[in-house]
């Protein structure tokens, strides 16, 4: 073999190499990733512009083979990629049953006009003292002897919470049924752990970035399974009174619309006005327990009471005659 030869089958040899090595770390990389995260991965620095241009290259090969077309190119960012999720369940609509729904119940009786169906995401978005808390703990203790709970606090310890919860002497009579964490964030990571459970999160803590909440829900949304239902708690801007002193209500939370775009269930709530009640606003309703009654816009008002209870409930026009007979305390 010539020298020639030999050089010729080195660099082959060293192409497939990189080659190989990119692959791997494309099919090990998360959803998305960017040029220099493979240079570095491979230990090839700013001086290596022969390394750099073949793994441009390869890249590029990846994005556009017809064969096995595993990446694609950002199209507004210049070096970012992101794998492509080509993977698909085929729904079965010959054996599908139509959901009734799950026994789900609400502070508030929002189960008489709101339908809970298996991998739900419920929000409520709260104003500070506006009872956001109290709302998340309720429909715990509501449904903690019907299904597996699971309540995530980002804020309270085992003794504040034991403090909460002992204010509802009703409720916890037959002593704590669900379960309590002290978790501050990663929350899809927990919520994988219990992907069937009803789970509670108080609350999604996002300071900056807003827009990435969309994301941070829909990683919760895609850990669910079966009747799996996550409800997830959001801070949101106080209401501001226009120049005629009126309030002017502001329906969601931080994130703004991205926080609605997997959610089934949305809610707002307010703290108390100048007439002394605090307002909760159903924003969202996607799935209705009765076509003829629409909960979408329904406006509640209500007294708290001890931070734990709600009281003296005003219910909206439309709302089932049976929920407002029964003038449901929690």
């Amino acid at each position: 073999m010539s020298n020639n030869e030999a050089k010729t089958d080195d660099k082959v040899n060293d192409e497939l190499s990189l080659s190989r090595q990119v692959y791997d770390f494309v099919l090990e990389a998360s959803e998305s990733f960017y040029f220099d995260d493979v240079c570095r991965s491979l230990s090839i620095d700013n001086k290596n512009t022969k390394d750099r241009k073949n793994i441009s290259v390869i890249l590029h090969r990846l994005c556009n083979s017809k064969k096995e077309r595993i990446i694609e190119q950002d199209r507004k960012i210049t070096g970012k990629y992101r794998k492509v999720q080509d993977d698909m369940v085929e729904m079965d609509l010959h054996g599908a049953v139509e959901s009734r729904g799950l026994n789900i119940r609400y502070p508030f009786g929002l189960e008489r006009v709101f339908k809970t169906l298996p991998r739900s995401v419920l929000v409520c978005a709260g104003a500070s003292n506006s009872g956001k808390t109290a709302f998340m703990l309720n429909f715990c203790l509501l449904n903690q002897w019907k299904h597996h709970v699971v309540y995530f606090s980002s804020e309270m310890g085992a003794s504040r919470l034991k403090g909460r919860l002992n204010k509802h002497p009703d409720f916890i009579r037959e002593g704590i049924g669900f379960q309590a964490f002290e978790k501050g964030g990663n929350f899809a990571d927990a919520i994988g752990k219990f992907p069937e459970s009803l789970c509670v999160v108080d609350y999604l803590e996002i300071y900056e970035n807003f827009y990435e909440i969309g994301q941070k829900i829909k990683d919760i949304f895609d850990k669910l399974q079966g009747n799996g239902v996550v409800f997830i708690a959001v801070q949101k801007n106080p209401s501001r009174k226009n120049g005629k002193g009126q309030p002017e209500y502001i329906d969601l939370g931080r994130g703004g619309n991205f926080g609605l775009e997997k959610a089934s269930l949305y809610i707002a709530m307010d703290s108390a006005g100048d007439n002394g009640y605090s307002r909760m606003k159903i924003v969202k309703a996607k799935e209705w327990q009765d076509e003829n009654v629409n909960p979408n816009n329904m406006e509640f008002q209500y007294k708290l009471l001890s931070g734990c209870r709600f009281i003296n409930i005003k219910y909206p026009i439309g709302m089932p005659a049976e929920i407002v007979e029964v003038g449901m305390e929690f």
